[in-house]
């Protein structure tokens, strides 16, 4: 805080705690600076050379490191061994492997001649070289004419006309092909409509962007009792992981149009994965009476308050984050005065990845039994070894920040060991909603509210579909062209990306 030369005070020592108190401001900022410098223009990676964390000679914390998987070989000479680290080269040149899976077409070279220039003799094939090479046949469009015929009685003067499959977009020349196809450039491939009323061109399509727009919105309605199965099947879950992104409206009534809106994610890993995406105009834990209803399992977020009224309200289980921690630690150790720290917070949290690791595949009784024989020993030891460094670091500090959260955040961090089937973090979600910002980058914003809302739909079902193995522009054909005959709730659970029984 700035003091005019008048108000500062006469006495020595509250002179000395006014620097202190002013160096510890500055040497906060600098570090700041130093972060938005970095993430704007460095390297985005938070991957840490092994040989960084490793330079510490602090006997606690060196007990802590695993030992090696293999031991370097060793080789004997006659005067002394010598030790030669184990290592492996990497090979190059390799030509990648086409897949099985993709269609072959045969193109056979032979010669001409057949007969031996020498003798005369039938020459006998023994053998053949193959090579391989990936061909490409550019997207191409058609038009399916759809003849319906009628029939009349020479004598009644009866009508009968052929019955034809209703369409999800009738009276539209939009086919359940072409929607998907839209709808997958747009949210899998991220690219915006009117990119791709310039790609049509190119094939010789007019197809404006405002037509692909409106037709996005209309599916992103209909396929509406499909995300509500979704939402259902995703509360009787055992653990929910949940995040939210922001997105930007500009026609949103009693909003300005720079104001930011949010779409809010949730997601469900394992065998039947669900990624579903919810458009809302802020980021109040409001929209969470909906989004949650009446679940009392276990949610996994971040530090963001307003999830802990709805938390407190249904008796959920809070799980934190240990890779938003990781982050707090990495950002103190590429800081000037926070590296010791940040490396020994990433020590810390290294050894529990580690243990992650190694309980992949196994059992949830297993994984509960490792975490708690292994992962919760070095969590108490990096939370007493917190309390200590806490009391001579500078709140505002990046490493104070990241150790202020870490005792903020503890009971949640802990939750997450407390049971085999939770993850330690919510990296599984913020892969899911990678997709839409990457998108977000390229369209930049909605015009309305309907739009926004169509695209949390159409983003949750190829997400969805994309955890569960399915190729996006198949089952998006598929639903759309079954859609419009789905009736009961037997029709509209067959069209779902995951099983679930009626």
């Amino acid at each position: 805080m700035y003091m005019k030369t008048n108000e500062l005070p006469n006495n020595i020592d509250e002179l000395k705690k006014i620097i202190i108190e002013q160096r510890n401001q500055i040497e906060a900022l600098n570090e700041l600076l130093s972060y938005f410098k970095r993430k704007y223009f460095g390297k985005k990676s938070e991957k840490v050379s092994p040989g960084q964390l490793g330079l510490f000679d602090e006997v606690e914390l060196e007990a802590l490191e695993p030992e090696p998987d293999k031991q370097p070989d060793i080789e004997e000479d006659d005067d002394e061994t010598i030790l030669i680290p184990a290592h492996k080269r990497k090979k190059r040149g390799k030509r990648l492997k086409l897949a099985d899976s993709l269609p072959r077409v045969e193109k056979i070279i032979d010669i001409e001649n057949k007969n031996c220039l020498e003798d005369g003799a039938d020459l006998k094939c023994i053998g053949e070289e193959v090579s391989e090479r990936l061909e490409i046949v550019p997207a191409k469009v058609y038009v399916l004419k759809t003849i319906k015929k009628k029939y009349a009685c020479p004598i009644c003067e009866d009508i009968k006309t052929a019955v034809i499959e209703e369409e999800l977009l009738p009276k539209t020349n939009a086919s359940a092909s072409l929607l998907a196809y839209i709808s997958v450039c747009k949210y899998v491939d991220s690219l915006p409509l009117y990119r791709q009323e310039s790609i049509f061109e190119r094939i010789g399509v007019t197809l404006c962007r405002q037509t692909m727009a409106r037709w996005m919105i209309q599916i992103g309605e209909k396929i509406d009792p499909l995300i509500t199965l979704l939402r259902e099947e995703l509360l009787k879950s055992c653990c929910i992981r949940m995040d939210e992104t922001k997105v930007q409206v500009l026609n949103e009534e009693g909003k300005k149009a720079e104001t930011n809106s949010y779409m809010w994610v949730q997601a469900r890993s394992g065998a039947y994965p669900i990624i579903l995406f919810h458009y809302a105009k802020d980021r109040s834990g409001k929209n969470l009476n909906f989004l949650l209803d009446d679940y009392h399992y276990a949610l996994q977020v971040d530090g963001y308050d307003g999830y802990a009224r709805i938390i407190l309200e249904n008796g959920i289980i809070r799980l934190g984050c240990w890779a938003h921690l990781r982050r707090k630690f990495y950002n103190a150790f590429k800081s000037s005065n926070g590296k010791s720290i940040g490396k020994q917070g990433l020590i810390f949290i290294k050894k529990l990845y580690d243990i992650e690791e190694e309980i992949k595949g196994k059992s949830v009784e297993e994984r509960f039994y490792i975490r708690l024989t292994k992962s919760i020993p070095i969590a108490l030891k990096f939370k007493e070894w917190t309390e200590e460094q806490i009391k001579q670091t500078t709140p505002n500090s990046l490493a104070g920040k990241a150790l202020h959260y870490l005792v903020n955040e503890w009971q949640y961090l802990m939750n997450c060991f407390s049971n085999g089937e939770y993850e330690i973090d919510n990296n599984y979600i913020e892969s899911h909603i990678r997709p839409f910002t990457i998108g977000r980058k390229n369209w930049l914003f909605s015009v309305k509210p309907e739009g926004a809302t169509a695209s949390a739909n159409i983003y949750s079902l190829v997400e969805t579909a994309k955890a569960n193995g399915l190729d996006p522009f198949e089952y998006l054909k598929k639903v759309f062209e079954k859609l419009p005959q789905a009736k009961t709730e037997k029709d509209f659970l067959e069209l779902l990306p995951i099983k679930i029984q009626a």
